[in-house]
């Protein structure tokens, strides 16, 4: 019967719950009302506490790794992490957004535009595009991750969300929560506290894991405007810096 269970197909694995012929603390299982009820609440809990700090460890389809480590404002949609890259954002040491701008710290950039007999800030200033940029498809990742009102817990049910296990690698016990074949949440052991993400594109070749910590209110401080350079004054040189 458990050779069943681990072969996989939902309806096997709910008959054999309802039977109770499984072991509680082994997976996967269609969730319970409760479990339901939790996800249902921690989306909304997020956005409630106000914000977070985060760690986001992606890979992208490229190969290119990307590391970004900082705060969460989750209520006015600001943002600010330092950032870790290979390839094209070897030269970024920083990110930080408000609403739809986004602002990219370049520490060459000043020298590089003195180079060429032009000013210009470290900062880059630009429109969020997450389907061009790969900073902005993580960011977008990072602010989905609240939402202002509860989620429908009967709907989880129905679409065939499962737990698989309880885990402690993060360092707090949690129950691990799966959306269809590639997303993944941590919840807090009994409780509603999200303390990872996990998602994939579906070709498998975009691996993201967002870890949230200390969730309460956060004051982002961003750039000052005259910090800041508009891409469209640079976007030439910018070009010999990535």
């Amino acid at each position: 019967m458990k050779s069943m269970m681990r072969a996989g197909a939902l309806a096997v694995v709910a008959a054999l719950a309802l039977a109770a012929c499984s072991p509680a603390d082994e997976g996967p299982r269609p969730v319970t009302n409760d479990e339901a009820d939790r996800i249902a609440d921690t989306f909304f809990e997020n956005y409630d506490a106000g914000g977070a700090s985060f760690v986001v460890r992606a890979v992208m389809p490229d190969g290119q790794s990307i590391t970004l480590d900082g705060d969460v404002d989750l209520v006015g949609g600001a943002g600010r992490a330092l950032v870790q890259a290979d390839g094209d954002l070897a030269g970024v040491d920083e990110v930080a957004w408000l609403g739809d701008s986004v602002l990219v710290n370049y520490p060459d950039l000043p020298d590089a535009a003195a180079a060429f007999g032009r000013d210009a800030q470290p900062w880059v200033g630009r429109p969020a595009d997450p389907a061009t940029y790969e900073l902005d498809s993580l960011i977008a990742v990072v602010t989905a991750l609240a939402a202002p009102q509860r989620e429908n817990s009967l709907l989880i049910q129905q679409n065939g969300v499962q737990w698989l296990r309880t885990d402690d690698s993060t360092g707090i016990e949690a129950d691990v929560f799966q959306y269809g074949d590639a997303t993944r949440v941590w919840l807090e052991a009994d409780g509603t506290v999200m303390v990872r993400f996990e998602g994939n594109n579906s070709d498998g070749t975009r691996p993201v894991v967002v870890e949230l910590a200390d969730q309460g209110p956060r004051d982002i401080v961003l750039p000052a405007a005259t910090e800041v350079t508009p891409i469209q004054d640079i976007t030439d040189i910018l070009i010999t810096i990535e």
